[in-house]
């Protein structure tokens, strides 16, 4: 934290999004990050996360079209 790093769950916190989200949008290379080696945990640049693209894009996955591709199936209300 002292470097302004974070961790792939503080990062989902701050964006409002789940981990499966962040590690999304790191595989698809809109969000900045590393590994140490292959396994370790991820690591994120805090001051990444204020991008507006980065904002958007992690905003445009909480409300994605069903995975079906079926129009009219719904959600769940829990």
């Amino acid at each position: 934290m002292e470097r302004g790093e974070i961790t792939l769950d503080e990062a989902a916190a701050a964006l409002k999004v789940s981990p499966s989200t962040v590690r999304r949008l790191i595989a698809e290379r809109r969000l900045p990050a590393h590994q140490l080696r292959k396994g370790a945990p991820w690591v994120i640049k805090a001051p990444d996360l204020e991008h507006s693209e980065i904002r958007n894009a992690a905003q445009a996955r909480r409300f994605r079209r069903p995975s079906s591709g079926d129009l009219r199936q719904g959600e769940l209300e829990l």
